[in-house]
């Protein structure tokens, strides 16, 4: 269950996003808004108390530890789907994504002192060749793009780039609240929703008021979506096109989530996660190019066999030390 979840829900959802920004690349205020919205109506039934009176279950994390995290989700997931608006590719959406390791180990050693070993910091440098050379073989060339297009496709890198520094930091932040929280207590199923879906449901729902400022942009990404024909095989329900494909990126962004932060990470290791989740996105890249029909990519199949490899020799390295480093007072005692 935890596999046809995480490959169905998340390679699904990445075809429903190349479907959706192809048409229009800048739509992304529009589907966060769909996924955060979508999700936080669906989990909140698992966090609703009924008896003796419809009210939230009690919370393992207090609201306030809830609170930055929802901050630093909001824009991660706000960021990477505004950079489809840049000229960004989902091929090279997918790949700087699994750069994920690179910036984690990074801030990993300045923020919590880890230290890694040799093997983990080569693997780590593997990706990083792999995702530079995704990143230029999609770029657009001096020959034939203008600078203008350039500096755009520059820009929509660095967006991502910055997204990728908080999802680590959001990360560590996860990590550390829930440390904190931790109890041997049992919580009763009646009083508490399952953790995974406690998490779900505020990191999404306690988001949707900072979508305000960005309704007006919303509703013009909408209107543009409703200028699309209605269903082919149903024409009599005047449903535009195009709302079919952003229903499943919300339906298959919540099969995704629930896949990989429910199911998989509640039932297996995270070495087993970590190579679930390098092998989904390998999947998810050779489906996004099956549908773009252009196989004859080979600085792009490079990159990605280096992400993966890197990934896949991070993941099966024991030898990391979460120890932290001496400090400078007890290197000289």
């Amino acid at each position: 269950m935890s596999l046809a979840l995480v490959f169905g829900g998340c390679c699904a959802n990445a075809l429903t996003l190349q479907e959706l920004t192809a048409g229009h690349a800048d739509l992304g205020y529009l589907i966060t808004f769909s996924q955060f919205a979508f999700i936080s109506s669906v989990s909140l039934f698992s966090n609703l108390k009924l008896h003796p009176y419809p009210t939230l279950k009690r919370r393992r994390i207090p609201i306030a530890q809830h609170l930055l995290q929802v901050v630093l989700f909001y824009f991660v997931s706000l960021l990477n789907n505004a950079a489809f608006a840049y000229d960004i590719p989902v091929t090279v959406h997918i790949i700087f994504r699994s750069g994920g390791l690179v910036t984690s180990m990074l801030l990993g050693w300045l923020i919590s002192n880890k230290k890694f070993s040799r093997t983990r910091i080569l693997s780590v440098l593997i990706v990083t060749i792999g995702i530079y050379l995704t990143t230029i073989s999609t770029s657009p060339s001096k020959a034939s793009q203008s600078s203008s297009s350039r500096q755009t496709y520059n820009q929509g890198i660095g967006i991502l780039a910055f997204a990728l520094f908080l999802s680590s930091y959001l990360g560590i932040v996860q990590e550390r609240t829930i440390k904190a929280n931790a109890s041997d207590q049992p919580f009763p199923e009646d009083e508490y929703a399952p953790a995974h879906r406690e998490s779900l449901f505020y990191l999404h729902a306690l988001a949707l008021p900072m979508f305000i400022p960005l309704l007006p942009s919303i509703k013009d990404q909408l209107r543009a979506l409703g200028t699309y024909p209605p269903l082919e095989h149903y024409p009599s329900l005047l449903v535009p096109s195009q709302y079919l494909p952003l229903a499943f990126n919300s339906l298959t962004a919540l099969v995704c989530t629930t896949g990989v932060h429910g199911l998989l990470s509640s039932s297996y290791t995270s070495l087993t996660i970590t190579l679930v989740l390098a092998v989904r996105k390998a999947v998810s890249l050779v489906l996004s190019v099956l549908m773009d029909g252009n196989w004859d990519q080979p600085m792009l199949w490079a990159g990605a066999s280096l992400v993966t490899l890197g990934t896949v020799m991070y993941a099966l390295d024991a030898g990391q030390s979460t120890a932290p480093r001496p400090s400078p007072e007890k290197k000289m005692q």
